[in-house]
């Protein structure tokens, strides 16, 4: 959209452009602030107001949702690159262990979106599937509930509008009266549940390695 020149009627000069579309205004003097020449905020404050209601593009040409982002395309290959980097880096970390020599209680298959507690059972989906298994895959470390004393107070008070300083009455002592009674009651259950921990790599090929 081309852009429209906003002047001050009393000195006749240019103070901004705006949006032919949506009438936005883009002032010089909110373009660039102090830093750098007045020709140099006129081409941004024309180019940010020629810009505004788009179209926009992205680098590689494709057009976009806003200016300067990404189409979908270049930010799914970006993100998948950063996520195969986050992979490999973990990888190299890792301790590696053979299949047949894991001990461990549960591995996670990004495939199946799911833990297994059994190497055979997990290659027997493949099978099923009939796709070839990964190289390896992450074993599981358990987590455990936990239930802050804090928190809960200030989504409460939160939740119930209290007034401002209502938290103020209860004391350091009336706290940690009452994380201790939530600690007591999480030390009678067993509420746990399994994540990919990043830490231990089952290696599904024995030929698997950093390399």
């Amino acid at each position: 959209m081309e852009p429209r020149e906003l002047t001050d009627k009393a000195t006749g000069k240019t103070v901004g452009y705006f949006c032919g579309k949506c009438l936005h205004v883009s002032a010089l003097m909110l373009i660039g602030g102090h830093v750098g020449e007045k020709d140099e905020r006129v081409a941004a404050a024309r180019q940010a107001a020629a810009e505004h209601c788009g179209p926009w593009f992205c680098a590689c040409g494709a057009e976009a949702k806003r200016p300067g982002a990404e189409c979908d395309r270049c930010r799914g290959q970006r993100q998948t690159e950063e996520a195969d980097a986050k992979e490999r880096a973990a990888f190299e970390r890792a301790e590696k262990v053979a299949a047949k020599d894991w001990a461990g209680e549960y591995v996670w298959s990004d495939r199946f979106e799911e833990i297994f507690d059994d190497i055979g059972e997990l290659l027997g989906r493949y099978e099923d599937e009939g796709e070839e298994p990964p190289d390896y895959v992450w074993e599981c470390e358990p987590e455990k509930l936990k239930l802050d004393a804090e928190d809960i107070l200030e989504a409460q008070l939160d939740c119930q509008e209290a007034p401002d300083g209502a938290a103020d009455h209860l004391t350091t002592d009336d706290r940690t009266e009452l994380q201790a009674l939530l600690d007591g009651w999480l030390e009678k259950r067993s509420v746990k549940w399994w994540w990919k921990a990043y830490r231990r790599a089952v290696l599904l090929r024995e030929e698997t390695s950093d390399g």
